[in-house]
């Protein structure tokens, strides 16, 4: 399976968190279920609608990059961006 680097902004953080799946879309749980410590600007409304929120937009392809896809939605009406990279094949 391959393994997949998540790279979560919000605001001016950045968290980053790896999973092995067998895609990158369905496993939003991989980068949605964060540590108290991860985004501390994220309010605990946010981190709760958070997992809903993923899925009102889809992934689109990075151009000019192989496997590298991105979504990006509002969170705390801020632009919360998730990039989701295959690392291993």
């Amino acid at each position: 399976m391959p393994l997949f680097t998540y790279i979560l902004t919000f605001k001016s953080e950045v968290h980053v968190v790896q999973g092995s799946h067998s895609n990158f879309t369905g496993f939003f749980r991989t980068w949605t279920e964060l540590p108290r410590n991860a985004l501390p600007a994220l309010s605990d409304n946010g981190r709760r609608d958070l997992a809903q929120l993923s899925f009102k937009k889809e992934f689109t392809e990075v151009p000019n990059h192989k496997h590298v896809w991105k979504k990006t939605f509002k969170v705390d009406g801020e632009d919360f961006n998730v990039l989701a990279i295959q690392t291993e094949r």
